[in-house]
């Protein structure tokens, strides 16, 4: 169920992607680059055949966004958050294909899972995207800075202090967030089995 979930996501993204609204060109980019774009953007791989920025207009660069969140939130629990938000009830089958896809042992707590998730990503979406003009910076050559190891001699000294504090910031801030909530989250799941210590680990 899971698999036809990912292949089906990836068969609708081919479709829109290759079709002449997807590309500033106006012309179809053809099936072999738009169904790679659309399995990179679901499996998250960040691969690209082209030029993302300069190649798709902005209804193909929407498609390619679509793709990775759902792609990276999963086929399942992307229709349980919309479930949620609907308000819709969602059933044993549902609970057991989330339970499957978020690799839980229970299905008690799934859908209070998969909120969490949703607040989560939510949360962290909108930090990073209102962390960006402090971030990233385009010179007038059209050069986008970004990432930890870069050289910015165009900047002033205190603009790259700055810029690198926020990316340091920014990677801690995840990487203890992120660790808390799995040990939160997994201390009685996938962790069950194992020592305090080693659940620490």
């Amino acid at each position: 169920m899971l698999v036809f979930g990912f292949a089906g996501l990836i068969f609708v993204g081919t479709l829109l992607l290759n079709t002449p609204w997807a590309t500033k060109s106006g012309e179809p980019p053809g099936l072999l680059t738009a169904l790679f774009t659309a399995t990179s953007a679901v499996c998250v791989t960040g691969l690209v055949v082209v030029d993302t920025g300069t190649f798709w207009s902005t209804f193909g660069q929407a498609i390619i966004l679509a793709l990775i969140q759902f792609g990276g939130l999963g086929i399942m629990t992307s229709a349980a958050i919309f479930s949620v938000l609907l308000g819709r009830r969602i059933g044993l089958k549902e609970r057991i294909l989330i339970r499957e896809s978020l690799n839980q042992v229970n299905v008690a707590g799934v859908v209070r899972l998969v909120r969490y998730i949703f607040i989560y990503t939510l949360t962290v979406e909108v930090f990073l995207l209102s962390s960006l003009p402090y971030a990233w910076r385009v010179t007038t050559t059209g050069r986008l800075i970004s990432g930890t190891a870069f050289s910015m001699p165009f900047l002033p000294l205190i603009t790259q202090a700055l810029i690198f504090l926020v990316i340091l910031l920014t990677t801690a801030i995840l990487l203890v967030i992120g660790t808390l909530l799995f040990l939160v989250l997994e201390f009685s799941h996938a962790l069950a089995p194992f020592s305090v210590s080693v659940k620490l680990l």
